[in-house]
């Protein structure tokens, strides 16, 4: 059984309280990579299980209280403090006020936003039980009155029939009109995706072989709730500025990637929402296509004792799978490791992770309560404020080696961000033992590349070689439009022992450290690009991509 669930997790609890058995577990699994679909919910889905066995289960798991609703249990002055479309749009209920504290009964006890939604709207501190659903309904129904007439989303497009937009427009919460819009981009050749709230609408248009058309239109008094939505599929942890995630979608059995990039502009989000162009990242030190200098120094790394290292790249997966990369050195040495990140997914069947979502306020207290754990490796998915920086300098003093990562695009923008934080914490310079920064090169789709005829003067590499021509693709089925086919992922790596160490402590600007950085062999990610590119193992194209993904100027001024 252990090798099928981790102990503690839903299956695992389900199992040993014998509701269901070996066969319906493998039922359940093969049914899962078939539809994508959460453990639990497959397990409802196929009537294996009613929904009150996986609340049951679920409040287990997740150590909180799993609550039978009925009217004599809530206490109505409790209720008259949360106002009905708060309690009905985030399916909960008031139970009992004591003191400054109100529990709550609440549908999905994972919901922050809507305990912080409370919380404002009652002016207590609240506590949550697990509660059922259907329960949860009924007494909404008795103690706030019928709910109002049916509120409609009001999306409104030519390109999809009668009986899909009633669908869409049924579901308030947006969830069908993002799967019948991703199902359209594939099916279509959708490039991207645009939401553009202007005055009273969000338009919706569509990018297709270079044209742009409007697909539809939603009201914008429904556009926040989902935004809400696309930030809780696509993991992103922040409401404003500027971001960038992917989101995974379900079709034909296959999960496909998309990009969400998120842009605040004055009260208005845009929002764009693109096939990701993905690759296979490789899964050792060994199997990355770098330098053999980068190969034994991230060897290095991974096999030190104690210390800090970071590691750097704008995308999260990215980050996460080139710690995993060293990670894999660190297992093949016989040391064991505690992941903190919900991106970490992918490597619970190796070491055990903490799903803790990027930007939680509480990763110090996560990386403090790790510790207690005497693991050997500390590996920590994002370190996004000072209190979880403050917590992985606690555990590199208590001798362990973190891993750490950023969201910056390289060890240069790295060595800023520390040379901001150094006068902070000074000893953060004498345990940094390394910058990892990894960035993917997208290759262009073989199927549908050509010459674009386009010559380039302007880009002098150097005096002995520079490239003639433009590549473009204009994307075709084999790339899904993207005009890609794939990534190839270049690394560069900073040790910081004995000289180096002493040049980060004492150094003035990050500019005298690079500079000792280079003179000691140092390269980075745009001089291997450059040399791939020289050596006609990229195009042209492809080196572009680099540059502008690194925001570094492409033209020489």
């Amino acid at each position: 059984m252990s090798s099928l669930f981790r102990e503690g997790s839903l299956g695992a609890i389900l199992y040993t309280s014998q509701i269901i058995t070996e066969k319906d577990i493998e039922t359940a699994l093969e049914e899962q990579k078939r539809t994508g679909l959460r453990f639990g919910e497959v397990l409802v889905s196929l009537g294996i299980v009613m929904q009150e066995d996986i609340d049951w289960a679920l409040s287990n798991q997740l150590d909180i209280p799993y609550v039978r609703i009925r009217k004599e249990s809530v206490d109505p002055a409790a209720v008259q403090l949360v106002p009905a479309n708060i309690a009905r749009k985030f399916n909960l209920l008031p139970l009992i006020r004591t003191g400054d504290e109100l529990r709550i009964a609440i549908a999905d006890p994972l919901d922050k936003e809507a305990v912080t939604e409370v919380e404002r709207a009652s002016g207590c501190a609240v506590s949550i039980s697990k509660g059922l659903l259907r329960e949860i309904r009924e007494m909404q129904t008795h103690f706030y009155g019928e709910a109002a007439e049916t509120v409609l989303l009001g999306f409104s497009s030519s390109y999809f029939s009668a009986a899909v937009l009633e669908t869409i427009n049924n579901d308030i919460t947006g969830a069908k009109l993002l799967d019948f819009l991703l199902r359209y981009m594939l099916q279509k050749g959708i490039t991207s995706l645009s939401f553009q709230p202007l005055h009273e609408r969000v338009t919706v248009t569509g990018r297709q072989g270079g044209a742009s058309r409007t697909i539809g239109t939603m009201p914008c008094a429904h556009y926040d709730g989902f935004l809400s939505l696309v930030r809780n599929r696509a993991g992103i942890s922040g409401s404003d500025g500027a971001d960038s995630a992917s989101l995974s979608f379900a079709v034909g059995g296959e999960r496909v990637q998309f990009q969400v990039v998120m842009m605040q502009a004055g009260s208005r989000m845009f929002l764009t929402i693109k096939p990701l162009v993905s690759g296979f990242f490789p899964e050792s030190i060994a199997a990355l296509e770098t330098s053999e200098r980068n190969r034994q120094l991230l060897q290095t790394l991974a096999s030190l004792p104690e210390g800090m290292v970071l590691f750097s790249a704008r995308d999260g997966e990215e980050r996460v799978r080139l710690m995993a990369a060293l990670l894999e050195e660190c297992r093949r040495g016989g040391r064991d490791a505690l992941l903190l990140g919900r991106g970490f997914s992918f490597c619970s069947g190796v070491f055990p992770v903490v799903p803790v979502a990027r930007c939680d306020p509480d990763t110090g207290s996560w990386i403090r309560a790790a510790l207690a754990h005497e693991p050997s490796v500390v590996a920590v998915e994002e370190l996004s404020d000072s209190a979880a920086i403050s917590a992985a300098i606690d555990s590199v003093l208590n001798g362990k080696l973190l891993f750490g990562g950023m969201p910056v695009p390289d060890v240069r923008a790295m060595l800023r961000q520390l040379f901001f934080l150094r006068e902070r914490y000074p000893v953060l310079p004498v345990y940094l033992r390394g910058i990892v920064a990894s960035r993917g090169v997208r290759l262009l789709c073989p199927a549908c590349r050509e010459e674009s005829g386009s010559s380039m003067p302007k880009i002098t590499l150097s005096p002995e070689k520079t490239p003639p021509v433009f590549f473009r693709s204009k994307g075709c089925p084999a790339c899904r439009y993207t005009g890609y086919s794939g990534k190839r992922y270049l690394v560069e790596a900073a040790a910081f022992d004995g000289e180096m160490a002493e040049m980060f402590i004492s150094s003035k600007s990050v500019g005298d450290l690079m500079h000792s950085l280079m003179e000691s062999g140092f390269h980075g990610i745009s001089e291997e690009a450059a040399a791939l590119l020289h050596a006609g193992e990229i195009t042209a194209e492809e080196f572009a991509t680099v540059k502008t993904d690194s925001g570094e100027r492409l033209w020489p001024e």
